[in-house]
């Protein structure tokens, strides 16, 4: 079968781009030829006149490291698609594939101004005479009022055969604005083989036990210093990822390389994401998430019964990281794994489950 993928393949954002790689390689596990749409990019972190702009304006502030950073990453993420088959709604492989499939990732974020301007696209209305489904996609903390207008203004979802969603939220967005029912499946990283993730691991910097801490945005300063204690008490480095922070002993660039390399290496783990999340799953590491009420983190937290990993700034880290990630031995990895290939297969043939 032939199949288009509707992802942000080429988000500077490892976690994005993994999804994405893992769809594509789950799809050809199963015998499928993929290709991805090429996606609209202005506006999006790999617009390169943004990225240019972000460049020189870091430069005029004397932020060198910024400038370079910001300019390397371009160059990072421009690279990891040429292995890729990226195709337009002209090409022949687009007029002859027989399914879309629109994910994974916060496609339906419709509160984020790129997603929403490019809704019919993400909600399959652009795909008339094909058939399309979804996997795992997620509308983030995106507010109901929000997306019933959107989808309600691109069709309504009526183009979409078979929906598949990656969290409770968006299951509950789909049916108010729908009636619709979704499934709730895994991200496309879960269900990828560790073969399919070991492909990118290479030599770390770290030649001491860490931690990783795997952290968007500012921190809270007594979280920093707990993290510190942590890291004292525990004899362990402190590796940030992707953000430069001074006080931790490496920081390094993300990248999907980095990204898998050093999760499977960490002793433990402190995150704010939802891929920071998955993969301290997926290589069974401690891990505790610091709780900023984000819908898509907390639910994958409850699928695999992890949710007391959850902690405020004031929660102590201690006893949340002593404890062991029994999610794979446990078998509850593998069940939520199968559960999601086989609602993927059937999507793709058309079943229900």
């Amino acid at each position: 079968m032939k199949i288009v993928v509707v992802t942000v393949y080429n988000s500077h954002n490892s976690g994005s781009f993994l999804q994405a790689y893992c769809t594509m390689r789950v799809l050809q596990s199963m015998g499928h030829d993929v290709a991805f749409l090429l996606r609209p990019i202005e506006g999006s972190s790999h617009d390169r006149k943004e990225v240019a702009k972000t460049f020189f304006r870091n430069l005029t502030r004397l932020k060198f490291r910024r400038a370079f950073n910001s300019w390397r990453m371009w160059r990072v993420y421009e690279a990891l698609q040429r292995p890729l088959q990226i195709v337009s709604v002209d090409s022949d492989f687009y007029k002859e594939a027989d399914c879309v499939v629109i994910g994974s990732d916060t496609l339906w974020n419709f509160s984020s101004n790129y997603f929403s301007r490019n809704a019919s696209m993400y909600l399959g209305d652009e795909f008339v005479g094909k058939r399309v489904i979804t996997y795992a996609t997620s509308a983030a903390n995106t507010p109901s009022e929000r997306f019933a207008s959107v989808v309600e203004r691109f069709g309504g979802l009526d183009n979409v055969a078979t929906i598949l969603v990656r969290d409770s939220h968006t299951r509950q967005l789909v049916a108010d604005a729908t009636g619709r029912d979704a499934n709730v499946v895994a991200d496309p990283t879960l269900i990828a083989s560790q073969e399919m993730l070991d492909k990118f691991k290479s030599v770390i910097k770290c030649r001491r036990p860490y931690l990783l801490l795997y952290f968007f945005g500012k921190m809270p300063q007594n979280l920093q210093e707990k993290i510190q204690r942590y890291a004292a008490d525990n004899c362990l480095e402190i590796v940030s990822m992707p953000s430069v922070r001074q006080w931790c002993n490496y920081s390094i660039m993300s990248s999907p390389q980095n990204m898998i390399s050093y999760f499977a290496s960490a002793a433990a783990v402190v995150t704010n994401t939802f891929h920071g999340t998955a993969f301290s799953l997926i290589y069974g590491k401690p891990f505790a998430v610091y709780d900023e009420g984000k819908n898509k983190v907390a639910d994958l937290l409850a699928t695999y019964g992890e949710s007391d990993r959850l902690f405020a700034a004031t929660s102590n880290i201690d006893d949340i990281l002593s404890r062991e990630n029994a999610v794979v031995s446990s078998g509850r990895f593998d069940a939520v794994r199968n559960q999601s290939l086989n609602s993927l297969i059937a999507a793709l043939k058309n079943e229900t489950d």
